[in-house]
C-alpha cells in the first residue's frame, strides 16, 4: 500500500505541475509515515488505504484528465 501511496502521489503532484521530485522524495514520505504511525500505535496498512483512496478521488476530479492518461502512459 505504501508503493500505490507514493505512486499517487507523484502523479496528483505530476498533474498540478510538481515535476522536481524523484522516486525517492515520495519514499521518504511513506517511510516517514509508517513511522508516525508506529509511534502513535496507528495501524499503517489502514492510512495508507485512506490516503489512497483521497488520492484516488482527487485524480479522478482533476480537470486535466487527458494529462493524466500522458502521464500515467509515461509511467508504466
Amino acid at each position: 500500500m505504501e508503493d500505490d501511496y507514493a505512486f499517487a502521489l507523484q502523479i496528483l503532484d505530476q498533474l498540478n505541475g510538481v515535476e522536481e521530485f524523484d522516486a525517492a522524495y515520495y519514499q521518504q514520505r511513506s517511510d516517514r509515515i509508517r513511522e508516525l504511525a508506529d509511534q502513535h500505535q496507528a495501524d499503517s496498512d489502514q492510512i495508507f488505504a485512506v490516503l489512497v483512496d483521497a488520492i484516488r478521488l482527487d485524480i479522478k476530479a482533476h480537470p486535466n484528465q487527458e494529462r493524466l492518461q500522458y502521464l500515467l502512459n509515461k509511467n508504466t
